[in-house]
């Protein structure tokens, strides 16, 4: 089984917890909880742009232009990737990843958090 939703890890971890109570009584939850611990799922591009941007400490709210980019380790082969694997402009890229944050993450002001 493949999974395609595009969630962040501690997502589907919340998922799995919700369904394991549930594992014996569907073939198909049984399925969907295994594929879930086994991480077997497809990384969609925004979440492929967000681990990149974790991983070299960059600001994970935005996408940052091209020039930028093109400074870290990895990032020539992410402005590949969306241009040819993907198909899309890197302002259609900001568009899509921008929503993507919005829709799995809360942003909160650093005033708030402290």
């Amino acid at each position: 089984m493949r999974i395609t939703l595009d969630l962040p890890k501690y997502k589907w971890d919340d998922i799995y917890n919700h369904l394991k109570k549930h594992i014996d009584e569907s073939e198909n939850v049984a399925a969907l909880c295994t594929a879930i611990k086994m991480n077997h799922y497809e990384k969609s591009l925004n979440s492929i742009i967000y681990n990149f941007l974790l991983s070299h400490g960059l600001n994970t709210a935005e996408l940052p232009t091209t020039r930028e980019l093109k400074n870290y380790k990895g990032g020539p082969g992410l402005i590949k990737d969306i241009y040819y694997i993907h198909g899309i402009s890197h302002t259609e890229a900001r568009k899509q990843y921008s929503t993507f944050i919005k829709n799995n993450f809360k942003l909160v002001p650093l005033e708030d958090f402290q």
